[in-house]
């Protein structure tokens, strides 16, 4: 009986060891590559993970701060944030819809990474294949882009099929901001 409560606390305990491994040490993080940074974002977007089932807001709203803490450059998850309070004053509703990263809005299903390319020591563009129904070369395709920032990597930008979401953003935020008319932003927002 004491044997099997023992095992039953090492299996907790490497539980705990593999949930929490999405969260690195500095010290890890400098020596981390980008195929392992990317490997922690498509375990962080694991079907029924922990990114979709926090059922309280403040409990959400913390682990969200911890996870854009550790995976999103700080301008891009402000460009995010910003989009979404200024939507909902002026256009009573999201305007980036989606996130970005898994190209959905709810549980992806499991991202597939496709392939990492490191063009310089302090970037990465790591191509990413959209979960679907419909067969391997009909799902779609996109590229997270991360960067080298203060020893450690981060999402910098997402690029799918229609370009940049961080200039998409920075473009789409400028037009929330300005006084516009309904029509002006309409066609600012395109």
């Amino acid at each position: 009986m004491k044997t099997a409560g023992i095992i039953l606390a090492l299996f907790l305990a490497l539980g705990a060891v593999t949930a929490n491994a999405q969260f690195l040490a500095q010290s890890q993080k400098l020596t981390e590559a980008p195929e392992g940074f990317e490997r922690r974002i498509v375990q962080l977007y694991a079907p029924n993970g922990r990114w979709w089932n926090d059922k309280t807001p403040a409990s959400g709203d913390a682990y969200r701060t911890k996870v854009y803490a550790e995976f999103y450059d700080s301008a891009f998850a402000k460009l995010i944030d910003d989009n979404g309070a200024l939507a909902s004053k002026r256009l009573d509703g999201p305007d980036l819809d989606s996130d970005p990263v898994c190209q959905c809005q709810d549980d992806p299903g499991g991202l597939r990474i496709k392939s990492v390319t490191s063009p310089t020591a302090i970037a990465a563009d790591v191509n990413m294949i959209m979960p679907c129904d419909k067969g391997p070369n009909q799902c779609g395709q996109y590229t997270i882009i991360i960067h080298r920032i203060a020893g450690a990597w981060k999402i910098y930008d997402v690029v799918d099929s229609l370009g940049s979401n961080r200039s998409m953003l920075t473009r789409h935020n400028a037009c929330l901001r300005a006084r516009l008319s309904e029509a002006a932003m309409g066609r600012c927002l395109r």
